[in-house]
Order: structure tokens, then sequence, then C-alpha cells
């Protein structure tokens, strides 16, 4: 190839120098360090490879060849004048043919790109290996290449201009195409396999394509300008070798995996000089024993609280890591809350995953890295800088890499152990920016849905399709629940089944406890038998008043005992707490209306007070009120309960935390009671049945026909015997069409079923197609900040609290608060939170000092969290204040650590 090739003067990346000069980085030698890390990526993650050739039916080598080339032309958009005219003057020195064509407002480079590969026939310069593909297969796949900024673009404008120059750089590119196949070798033939599975291989082919541009644009090892003496086979070795320093610097990489020969491996250590040898329990030593077949694989876990379910999970797990069916974890759990809870549990064991001399990483959707001395720091940390100059009308790949990798929930996905929301994850089925990262950051881990009973229909069809696209791109799920539903369990079998390419299984046990293993040619049903310890009658009572639970709090908290009072609503619950204070005693608030890290606080201190190890006099007469935060995954035993009539699944999630622990001695009280604070199911006289008991439960739990029936069977059974008879009760509510339901009640409920079937709908509509990949899919793609995975029909508002201080705005948890090693951008994170729009959508225009002070405090906020509305609190006695907006006008906004946030009227 002579040095003066065509496409040599070609820029693809720059940076200003300290002398105020632009120096370039030619956009063929761009190109190469891209295809060389997806090279590097796919030798580094064989099984990888190995499903990206099984997709295409083809040898690996193959397949790996195929898309290290088509990778490489990943930016030949940025060959046209649109995006070369970017550098002042650049095209007039280096490409003066190509000056007179450049036009303000054009079109992103990579839309170009796309646009480019159909203008000058890109299939036809690979047709003698591509056989029988059609143009509509092709652009399937090279879709997922071009639109590698995130989100697919817009190729149905009316606006041709762009095609006027095509012809002026065609000369170049086709003089590229070809020496990327005489340097990159593709051995072998591809045939066309099936539009469905070149479907899915685009989406896996989105995700590598973002990673390789990102790290394959990290200007500290692909440095530039390079020597001018180089020839493009020349500078293929010397990415090559850049590329798999980058690869293996970004902290990506596998650990190798521990053998488990024991499931008690993976059980907690017992604490104290006289604690037992932990003894696997029969659901554990099930896991232990189940059978794994070819493929991704699902397993359901129905036990009990207390069980050992997520020990199960991480048995199931260790298996398929030792197995080399998946790299890492990622725990879904259904709050914050929860999520900061596995994170802790899992900080202390999660190293007995991987080879005794590995460093795996662990990281949480909220960054508290501090606690873990084994972490992996550089997780994309440092490796990739923005470099201003270049005018990219799209953000530039190490901005938006910087970007997206400034949020520890965005990074997870990337650790050997993650641990973060449901949220996080259902982000790669919408049309989110960068879902595709998020897919490919999962399809090798295992999934591990936690408390999969507690999700409305929207979330639920929502799982079922990540359930989907999992499976689909080769990876394994294992859901956890104490209380599920036939008709959920069967919608999450048929979505497996749906991902793996096969017919839905036949599920029908009855039994509970259950370990469900299903993969695409096996289906297997095993009863399990409950530790000896968990089987119970546990009584139940209603309390017909607000008054009557008040006074039970009260009563059980004066003999000794710790009670906890689990209300459906925030302000509820604030309420409750305001009602005992008035009756001299001190309950502990938590809800979803406190800071971060406030929350944090106050669940560590639940796990400190209330946990396993807890001390007597820790416990004696302490009161925890709160929400739904109470029912899940925090690991708290108290003496006495009280709970607001919910769900029955629900209701029996929370019975889950009454004498927890049932080997602890000297509690005050003599035996467990359940207490439902409830209106009579046997006297309904109106449509006001539910909302007699509360009208905020009424607006949480809608439909009446549930919550009555809970109360129904919850009643006439007057206990809840566990094991045995907790399907049963789940069955009458769920399952169970023929119990009459009075007339009131399904007049009640008839909203509650439009707006169920709504919701499915909205979801149907929302959630990506896997079989139409990557950018198939007609929806309007965002940023991950702005879109929803929750249907709220009342939309919530993010705040992040700032207080003024010595006339500085800092966060409310600040760095001094916050555990050693949290920075200022993640106190800010522990920051926020949330509260309904109706109440507080926004904050009032800063003038003033007051502006330069909020414009100094978001000085170090990123991009996308620059919209997030800085609510300023200043010192008001006992209590902080601050103003929002509402549609009603200005209101004053109150936030203290023993409250939470609450609106009052202006």
């Amino acid at each position: 190839m002579p040095l003066d090739a065509d496409y040599m003067p070609f820029w693809g990346k720059s940076f200003i120098d300290e002398h105020g000069v632009h120096q370039t980085h030619p956009l063929v030698f761009h190109c190469l360090d891209v295809a060389a890390v997806a090279d590097a990526l796919l030798c580094e993650f064989p099984e990888r490879r190995l499903f990206l050739a099984r997709l295409l039916n083809v040898e690996p080598g193959v397949a790996h060849g195929f898309i290290v080339r088509l990778i490489a032309l990943h930016d030949i958009g940025k060959f046209h004048p649109g995006f070369q005219g970017k550098l002042p003057g650049y095209c007039e020195q280096h490409l003066p043919h190509l000056a007179p064509h450049i036009r303000p407002g054009a079109k992103r480079h990579d839309l170009l790109g796309f646009l480019i590969s159909q203008e000058i026939g890109l299939l036809g310069h690979f047709q003698e290996q591509l056989l029988d593909w059609q143009v509509t297969d092709f652009d399937t796949v090279f879709r997922a290449i071009a639109f590698h900024h995130g989100a697919p673009g817009d190729c149905d404008s009316n606006d041709n201009t762009w095609c006027k120059s095509v012809g002026l750089i065609e000369p170049a590119m086709l003089a590229f195409i070809e020496d990327i196949k005489a340097i990159i070798p593709c051995p072998g033939l591809l045939p066309f396999h099936s539009a469905g599975k070149l479907g899915i291989f685009s989406w896996a082919l989105a995700g590598l394509t973002v990673l390789a541009d990102w790290i394959g644009s990290n200007s500290e090892i692909f440095t530039f300008p390079q020597p001018n003496a180089l020839a493009l086979h020349e500078y293929w070795p010397l990415a090559r070798e850049r590329a798999d320093r980058a690869v293996h610097e970004a902290g990506i990489l596998s650990a190798l995996p521990a053998i488990l020969r024991d499931p008690v491996e993976l059980l907690p250590t017992p604490r104290g000089s006289e604690a037992k040898a932990p003894q696997a329990s029969p659901l554990q030593r099930a896991a232990f024993e189940a059978v794994f077949t070819d493929g991704p694989q699902l397993f359901i876990i129905e036990d009990m609280t207390g069980a050992g379910k997520t020990e199960a999970a991480l048995i199931l797990a260790s298996r398929l890591l030792s197995e080399g069916r998946a790299a890492g974890l990622y725990f879904a759990l259904p709050t914050m809350a929860t999520a900061n809870a596995m994170y802790d549990r899992m900080a202390t064991i999660y190293r007995r995953l991987f080879a005794e001399n590995e460093m795996p990483s662990l990281v949480l959707a909220h960054g508290r890295r501090a606690m873990n001395d084994g972490f992996t720091a550089s997780i994309f940390d440092g490796m990739a800088r923005a470099t201003p100059g270049a005018g990219d009308e799209a953000e530039p790949s190490e901005a938006a890499c910087a970007a997206w990798i400034a949020d520890d929930r965005r990074k997870s996905f990337f650790a050997h152990i993650g641990a973060g929301t449901i949220d996080q994850a259902l982000l790669s089925v919408l049309p989110s920016r960068h879902q595709s990262l998020r897919l490919w950051g999962l399809a090798d881990r295992v999934l591990i849905v936690d408390e999969a009973h507690c999700y409305d229909p929207y979330v639920n069809r929502e799982l079922e399709r990540l359930i989907e696209f999992h499976t689909a791109l080769g990876g394994s799920t294992i859901i956890l629940s104490a209380t599920l539903a036939m008709t959920e369990r069967r919608r999450l079998a048929a979505a497996f089944a749906k991902g793996a390419g096969a017919s839905a299984p036949h599920i029908s046990s009855p039994d509970y406890p259950l370990l469900t293993a299903i993969s695409a040619s096996h289906v297997a049903e095993r009863a399990l038998e409950s530790r000896a310890e968990l089987r119970r009658t546990l009584p139940v009572k209603r309390l017909a008043s607000f008054d009557e639970a008040v006074e039970a709090v009260a009563k059980a908290a004066r003999a000794g005992a710790c009670v906890a009072w689990i209300r459906n609503a925030v302000d509820d619950a604030i309420e409750a707490c305001a009602a005992l204070e008035a009756v001299g005693l001190a309950p502990l608030l938590l809800h979803a209306r406190f800071a971060m890290g406030d929350r944090i606080e106050k669940e560590r201190e639940i796990a400190q007070r209330l946990g396993r190890d807890s001390a007597p006099e820790n416990r004696r007469g302490l009161i925890i009120v709160g929400t739904q935060i109470l029912e899940q995954s925090l690991d708290y035993d108290v003496d006495a309960m009280i709970t607001d009539l919910a769900p029955i699944d629900l209701v029996i999630q929370r019975a889950g935390r009454l004498w927890r622990h049932p080997n602890r001695a000297g509690r005050p009280l003599e035996a467990a009671e359940l207490l439902v604070f409830s209106p009579d199911p046997d006297d309904v006289r109106d449509e006001n049945w539910y909302a007699s008991m509360s009208k905020r439960a009424a607006g949480v739990y809608k439909d009446n026909r549930i919550v009555w029936k809970s109360a129904k069977a919850l009643f006439d059974a007057a206990c809840i015997e566990t094991p045995s008879k907790v399907r049963h009760l789940i069955s009458q509510v769920y399952d169970d069409d023929e119990r009459a339901v009075p007339d009131p009640i399904e007049r009640a409920s008839k909203n509650a079923d439009g707006t169920l079937y709504t919701h499915i709908s909205i979801a149907e509509m929302n959630l990506l197609k896997l079989n139409g990949g990557y950018g198939g899919n007609n929806q309007i793609w965002t940023d991950d900040r702005k879109i929803s995975t929750r249907l709220e029909e009342e939309p919530s508002t993010v705040f992040r609290l700032g207080r003024v201080v010595n006339g500085v705005i800092q966060p409310w948890c600040s760095e001094e608060q916050a555990a050693s090693g949290v920075d200022k951008r993640q106190a800010w994170a522990l920051s926020e939170v949330s509260i309904q729009q109706r109440r507080a959508s926004g904050v009032p225009s800063a003038v003033g000092a007051l502006m330069q002070l909020v414009i100094a405090a978001k000085a170090d906020w990123g991009k996308w969290e620059q919209d997030i509305p800085l609510l300023v609190l200043e010192e008001n006695g006992a209590t902080w204040q601050g103003r929002v907006t509402s549609k009603e006008g200005e209101r004053t906004a109150h936030y203290d650590i023993g409250l939470g946030l609450r609106i009052l009227d202006a």
C-alpha cells in the first residue's frame, strides 16, 4: 500500500495540545484501534465468541474474523465532509476537494455511516463470503455496528443532500475496505442462517461494538499523533498490542472461579466460640445436586423467608461459574434498600466464589466500595478522557464512556459481582441509550432476581422480557421468591422458553418449598423439605382500628419487646410514628422519603440492633415503623409485628421477619402472633371497604378483589401455617377464580382490571422486541436517566438535598458523614430523595447570590445530572427548610433525619 493512500488524510480523533494546536489521529488508525480491541475481547472471552459463532452457525474463527472486519468499519461515516469539516480549516489544508461540500447541521456520523453503507452497497464487498445474504439481512447486522453511540438513528429522513458528496469519498472508503479485508483474516464462508438469529446476534454485536469503541478511544493508551511513515498493515500489530493492554487495564476480564466441593463452603461463617458448624438446608443441598443440561438455565427457588434462598442461589451460581457457563453475577433487587442489604451480605462471602489469588470486583449501585478491600478499582475508571476540540455533534466516545461509568449503577454490570436494583437491569430491554452495553455486560452474568413476587403487572412484563433477552444472549437466570403465584411462575418459564427458542414448559407442581429447574430441553420440579425451625403455625389476629394498633405496639414495647409496624404508605407511617410519640414512645422511622445516605444509616442501625447477632439490650423496647422497605430483604427479627392489610404474598413476606431467628433466647413474649390492621372481610358495606382502613393504602393496592381475598383467606384460616399451607393461601387469592367476591368489591375492582390491561399494553409498546434486532424497533430512544422502568400513575421527582453551611451549599450527605472513600460525586448521589410530583415538581429559580451558590454546587455534576433539581436547605431549629414548586405554587419543604422529607402548604 503506498504511503499516500487516499484514506490517510482523513482524521478520526483530535485533541488540543498545550500550545492550542489541534493534534489528530488518522481515521483509519482509530478504526483499527477499535477493531483490535474487539479482537482482544473475543480472544479473552472464548465462550462469548463461541456463542456468537453459534448464532451465525459457523466456526468460531470465521465469526471472529467477520466481526472484527465489520467493527473496523464502524466509523466510515467520519469519511463524510459533514464530519471532516468539524475541525476548522482542516479540509482546506488536508482535503481541499471536500472543503466546498461542508455544510452546517450535517447528520451525525453514526447515521451517515449506516446510510453510506447502503449507498455504496457494502454487502457487495463481502458477497463472496456472505452467501445468500440479502441487503436487509446485512443491514440488521451493520446497523448494530454503525449506531455505536448508544441509540439507533432515524434513517427515514427525506434529506438526501448528504448523498451528493459520497462520490468524493468513495475511492478512499473502498480502498480502506479492501485493505481491511487483506489485513484482518476471515477464513471460511458465512451462509445465511435465519433472520431471527441475526436479530439476536445484532443485540450482542451492538454491545460489543460500543465497548470496543470506548476502550479503543482511550487516548492514554492509543496515543497520537502517529508517525506518518506507518502504513495501515504496519499499524495493525501496534494497535493489537495496545488493545491487549487496554482490555487488561479496563478491569473487566474474568476471574478464575473456585471449585465448590460442598455447599457449606458458601454458607455464612458462624460467630462466637459456641457456634455450631453450618449445615446445608434441604434447599441448599438440592441446589448443589441440581442437574444442568445444555444451554442457558432457569432456576425458580420458592421457600420461606430465612430458608437460605440467597445461599442456594450462590451455590447454583458457583457451579455455573466453575463450568464456564458464566463469568460473574448480578443481583437484581426490588429497591435500593434491598440492594444495599445484599451488598453487605456479599461483601463477607463473594471471594469464596473465586480462586484464592484472584481479585474479583464487587460493585453496588451506590458505590460503597470502601467496605471492600479487594475491589478491582479499574472497571473503566481512568480508561477514557474526554478530548474537547473535535466539535462532534454526537458525544465523543471518550466523554460518553466517562459519563456512563461515573455512575456505579452502570458499572455494576461489568463487575464480577454486581448488586443493584431490578430497574438497572430492566433498562437493557427498554429504548434506553446504551442499553446494548447493559445486555452485553449481563450476558455472561448469572442474573439473580430476588423478591420476584413483589412487582406490579407492568414490571412483571418487563421482567419477562428481560429473561427472554438474557436467555437468548446465552445467560442463565435464578428467580428467588418466598411466595410466587402459579400464574406468574408459568409466565416466567414461558419467557425463558421464548428466549431459548423452545416451547413453553409444563409447570404444574403445587408443592412448597420447590426448586424448579428449566432448560430448553428439560424441566424438573423438585419438592423440598423445609428446615425444622421454619415449620410453624403463626396465629393471625385482626385489629379493627388505628387506635387498637397503636395500643398493641405500645403494650408490646413496654413489655420489653422489639416491635415492627409495617404500613402501606409513607404518610401513614409518619402518622403512626407521631401517634406513638404522643404516648411517650420513640419509634425509628424508615420509608422512601429519606435521602439515600440517611436510609443507609437507618438500615445499618436496624441490622445492628435487630439482626441475627443483636444483643438483648439493643433490642429491648425498640419500635421500627416503616413501609414496604421493611418487608424486603432486610435481615431483622422482631418479637411483635403489626401490619396493614396488603396482598397475601406481601403479608406472608412481612410475617417472615416475626421471630425470624427461632432459636433466639430470652424473648419477652411467650409466643409469636401476627396482628393485621384490617377492615372485616365479612362486613363489606360499600366500595370504600379497603379505603376505610386508609385512603392512602387504597391508592397503593388498587385491586380491592386481591386485598379482600387476602383478608378472607387469612382470617378464615386464622393462622399462617408454614410451609405446608403457604401455597394454598397464595392460590386462594391469585389462582382461584371461583371464590364469590362481594358485589361492592367487584365494582371497586373494575377500574383496577382496566388499569391492569392498560399497563400490560403500555409495557408491550415500550419494550424492545428481541427478533426485531438492534434498531429494528420504532421506539423513541432516550437517556437512561430520563426513561422510567416503573409505570407511575403518580410521577415522582428526584431532588438532591444541599444544605447551606458557612456560605457554601454542601451535599446533605457530605463526605465527612459518608463512609471513607466516598467522594463528592457520590455524596451528592447519597443526598438524593424522591417524592410525588403533585407534592413537589421542582425548585424556584435561584437569583442573585443564591444562584451563584447553586452554580458552584453543581459545577462537578455530570451532564445529565444538571437537570436534577437542587433543593437548598437552611437550618431552622430542629429541622432544615427549603422551597419547592408544585401546581399549587411554592411550598415549604422540611427535612430532618427523624421524619424525612415533608412538604407543607405555602
